[in-house]
């Protein structure tokens, strides 16, 4: 997949570190609220690991913001040698799984002066980004631009052409007129 040509704006795999970083951010803003929200229940069963909500709150902002940052960067010298998006590999996989729950569990444990608060915080964060890290398998390489040109092109010839056999498949029609608008739909 290594082409010769350089990794700037005018390959045609680049990624701008901001669109990275912009697309971790989306995807952690989600996770971070759902496991801020799991450590905040767990806080009212073990009162060690209430820091407050809105400390909480603005906690687990600097975390996302703070660790997806760390993230990106890390990995950016694997998508430059690669020259993909999503080149995989155990090194472009490893800061996802592990910079964002060592980052929330220092951080809480610096907040709360608790060993047990910043574990707890660490684990949830874990387990959350662990879960949908398994799920979206980043050691596997992704899909090249052109491959996914090339599979919606393939999809939208399917749903076309299952448009129109739907279409036309209970009418009378006569088969000269039914190639015109065969023709018409292929067309467009």
């Amino acid at each position: 997949m290594t082409s010769n040509q350089a990794y700037d704006q005018n390959h045609p795999e680049y990624v701008s570190l901001s669109a990275a970083y912009l697309g971790h951010l989306m995807t952690s803003a989600l996770l971070a609220f759902l496991a801020g929200l799991i450590y905040w229940l767990l806080s009212f069963l073990f009162p060690a690991l209430d820091f407050g909500g809105q400390s909480l709150l603005v906690f687990i902002s600097a975390v996302v913001l703070g660790g997806e940052l760390i993230v990106v960067l890390l990995q950016r010298p694997f998508i430059i040698k690669a020259s993909h998006g999503d080149p995989g590999g155990w090194g472009y996989a490893l800061p996802e799984f592990l910079v964002l729950p060592c980052l929330a569990g220092v951080g809480a444990f610096l907040i709360s002066h608790e060993a047990v608060a910043g574990l707890v915080c660490a684990l949830v964060f874990f387990i959350v980004f662990g879960v949908v890290g398994f799920l979206s398998k980043p050691w596997k390489p992704g899909l090249s631009r052109a491959e996914i040109r090339e599979r919606s092109e393939q999809t939208k010839d399917m749903v076309k052409a299952g448009y129109l056999e739907e279409k036309y498949r209970d009418l009378e029609v006569d088969s000269a007129h039914r190639d015109l608008f065969k023709k018409r739909y292929y067309d467009l």
